[in-house]
């Protein structure tokens, strides 16, 4: 109902003659949010674009793809979308690497591909602490895990669960070298 609102009254205020920073700042609401009533056409423009970048990694696995490009943002003056450089490695290596072992690099647990909701590709060192997007740099992770990860290195991030562990009353204690 409060969309619908919205709607009628931004397109009020654009038929009065509105410009887009004066029914912002009257409504209170972003300036994509007007434009995607008042433009030409943007409806479509962002269904298309919702689309596109929906793209999940079962989806480029059926791909036919040769090369897979992979934009790494680097941090620059403006911050961390200012700067973009490309990295690019074969498509097949990629899938290959998904295929071959499809567990959470960081759990172990078994990944469905076909379930892709449940996972996600995670920088094991995270680009804001320098990583980068090459295909070594990524990794399989649970959703929950990534998300709990966040931008943490995976020595942060296996610290803070230990603490986690300790103060709930765990022992820990390391049963192989593996990270």
């Amino acid at each position: 109902m409060i969309y619908i609102v919205m709607k009628e009254e931004i397109l009020k205020l654009r038929t009065d003659g509105k410009s887009y920073n004066e029914i912002q700042r009257i409504l209170n609401c972003s300036k994509g949010t007007i434009a995607y009533h008042c433009g030409n056409g943007q409806k479509d423009k962002v269904i298309n674009r919702n689309k596109k970048y929906k793209k999940t990694i079962n989806g480029i696995l059926k791909s036919k793809k040769d090369n897979f490009n992979c934009i790494n943002r680097v941090k620059g003056r403006e911050g961390y979308n200012s700067r973009r450089e490309p990295s690019q490695f074969k498509f097949k290596e990629f899938k290959d690497k998904l295929s071959a072992n499809s567990m959470c690099y960081l759990t172990g647990r078994k990944i469905d591909l076909l379930q892709p909701k449940t996972y996600q590709c995670d920088h094991i060192i995270p680009v804001s602490k320098g990583g980068d997007s090459s295909l070594k740099n990524l990794g399989l992770t649970c959703k929950e895990v990534n998300i709990a990860k966040g931008n943490l290195s995976v020595e942060e991030f296996l610290k803070l669960c230990k603490e986690v562990l300790k103060h709930s009353g765990y022992c820990i204690t390391q049963m192989d070298n593996k990270l």
